[in-house]
């Protein structure tokens, strides 16, 4: 990790003298990115850092500057305390303990960006020979970001973190009459080792089937569409799914929908922000509150996301994200867990159905659970077996019915970098298998 100095925050808060609670964050990330794409080679690095200041006075205000200087951080103190006296709505904040200590995550491989360049053209070279004939272009987008940020409140709680964080973009085209194209992202919480432990002989044939197969991929059948089917969704899919289950639960506010669901046993939501390599992992969250491994939904319980804004009790907290806003609920790495099927055992126990493998959008209607899945591609299943690619295909139903409708959870985890309003999450799980979900 780099060594930066900072300003003596703790000082600033000795000397304050406006009542209420206030605390005092120094932020600072140093990212450097490294794109290959057909037409150039690219490198470019860039750092950000700030200062912010939130206060509880009455009620919540949140001031930031990216000047680090004394001036700089007396006005954004004093900002804060303006803001918090102007809103009408009063703030309590739940009681937590006081939190002293610095982490520091180490990459067990530094990041060199000459050997990243190399890594980069390497897996081109792969990608081109994989697809042959059929190969139009690739984009692959590696970022390594050092972060480092620092919490002191008026309550006692000194902490500082340091985390290593890589992740890679990958985009394929195949052009045959038709286009077709198949991406995936990969990361994690580290240096380059992060990338290097990975198979990427595996990940190459998928995504060179996938592009592939889109070039014959066919729409679902006219009559086909709008029936209900048996879905296997693959890890991505499932992440997406535990995503939105997250979002849900945010707060508390869907938590009554979700209590005592007739779920299959082995059927379970984990938020987990003490993953070793996890892209959403933290020892501290924002607020300076511990992070902890949460089972957010189970057949026998259902827990919030929360902050000390949304939690009656400290110890429901440990979820706040933002650095430079007021804290928000928010999932760190939300997967769901494993079991024991294998995915050709749940492809062989149904007669018909559809397989999902990736994802281009997913999302929920919160007001009523409504869940809607676009996938990269997807596959007709008759006598147990793989058929037909399909494309343009969404597959939709309520999220409380699909929940109770997973009949079948893999063995195999596997999670996706993401970014969720600013703040970097991971999402995945098993492939699931959905005995009953709308397809189109």
């Amino acid at each position: 990790m780099l060594q930066y100095p900072q300003p003596d925050l703790k000082s600033y808060l000795r000397a304050w003298s406006g009542g209420g609670y206030i605390d005092l964050r120094y932020h600072r990330e140093t990212c450097w990115q490294i794109a290959l794409r057909e037409e150039s080679f690219e490198e470019i690095s860039e750092s950000v850092e700030f200062v912010t200041c939130r206060v509880a006075q009455g009620g919540y205000g949140v001031a930031s500057s990216s000047k680090i200087d004394s001036e700089s951080i007396r006005s954004v103190m004093l900002k804060a305390q303006k803001l918090a006296r102007l809103q009408a709505k009063p703030v309590t904040l739940a009681p937590v303990g006081v939190e002293v200590g610095c982490k520091r995550h180490l990459a067990s491989e530094m990041f060199e960006g000459s050997e990243a360049a190399v890594f980069l053209k390497d897996l081109s070279a792969r990608l081109r020979e994989r697809l042959g004939s059929l190969y139009a272009r690739s984009e692959l987008i590696l970022s390594h970001t050092e972060v480092h940020s620092s919490l002191f409140t008026s309550e006692g709680t000194e902490v500082c973190e340091e985390i290593p964080l890589t992740d890679l973009v990958i985009y394929l085209v195949a052009r045959w009459f038709r286009v077709g194209y198949a991406s995936c992202v990969v990361g994690g919480l580290g240096g380059l080792d992060v990338l290097k432990r990975r198979d990427w002989g595996t990940i190459v044939d998928k995504l060179a089937r996938r592009a592939a197969d889109q070039l014959q991929a066919s729409l679902l059948p006219p009559l086909e569409r709008g029936k209900h089917f048996k879905v296997v969704l693959d890890c991505e899919a499932a992440g997406t799914l535990a995503h939105e289950v997250a979002h849900l639960l945010e707060g508390g506010g869907w938590v009554k929908n979700l209590v005592g669901l007739d779920l299959a046993e082995d059927v379970a939501v984990i938020d987990d922000p003490t993953l070793p390599n996890g892209y959403g992992s933290f020892t501290w969250d924002s607020e300076g509150v511990r992070g902890r491994r949460k089972v957010l939904l189970s057949r026998d319980e259902v827990s919030a996301l929360h902050t000390r804004l949304t939690a009656s009790d400290g110890r429901e907290a440990g979820n706040a994200r933002g650095e430079r806003t007021a804290p928000t609920p928010m999932m760190s790495n939300i997967y769901f867990k494993s079991s024991d099927w294998k995915v050709d055992e749940m492809i062989q126990d149904m007669r018909s159905g559809i397989y999902i493998e990736g994802v281009v959008r997913c999302d929920v209607d919160l007001s009523d659970g409504t869940f809607e899945l676009k996938p990269e591609i997807a596959y007709m299943v008759k006598n147990k077996e793989l058929k037909t690619p399909l494309k343009q295909v969404k597959v939709r139903g309520n999220i409380v019915t699909i929940l109770k409708r997973i009949d079948a959870v893999g063995r195999i985890i596997q999670l996706r970098p993401n970014l969720e309003k600013g703040c970097r999450v991971s999402e995945g799980g098993p492939h699931l298998r959905v005995n009953g979900l709308q397809c189109a």
